[in-house]
């Protein structure tokens, strides 16, 4: 793609290009398909997604992976990640700790929402 293509220049003195009519409605492209779900969504493997009836403690792990409140979170677990942060006094969610301790240490739930992406 060349520059001129989006900054379309004219020259002095010389006719502006007419502008085409819009297409009649009978000539119009067809309708988009249906919506489809986000790229983001499309890319969880099987064992990335979460159970029946586990999607609140699913969206609260996500919400203290987003979280910078508690530190960065890649290269260790979300177990570790919640100690540390208790450690230095950061008050991280009792409810995460209840939560990762249920599903146990070998549980995928422990791992971080950017494990093996980054």
């Amino acid at each position: 793609m060349r520059l001129s293509d989006f900054f379309k220049q004219r020259k002095r003195g010389t006719e502006t290009a007419k502008v085409a009519a819009p297409p009649a409605a009978s000539e119009a492209a067809p309708a988009a398909p249906a919506a489809q779900a986000p790229a983001a969504a499309q890319t969880w493997g099987a064992s990335d997604r979460p159970q029946a009836g586990a999607t609140g403690d699913a969206d609260t792990l996500r919400a203290f992976d987003l979280s910078s409140k508690f530190g960065p979170c890649t290269g260790m677990t979300r177990l570790e990640r919640w100690e540390r942060a208790s450690r230095l006094g950061l008050q991280p969610p009792e409810e995460v700790r209840r939560i990762l301790v249920a599903a146990g240490a070998d549980s995928p739930a422990n791992l971080n929402i950017w494990h093996g992406r980054v």
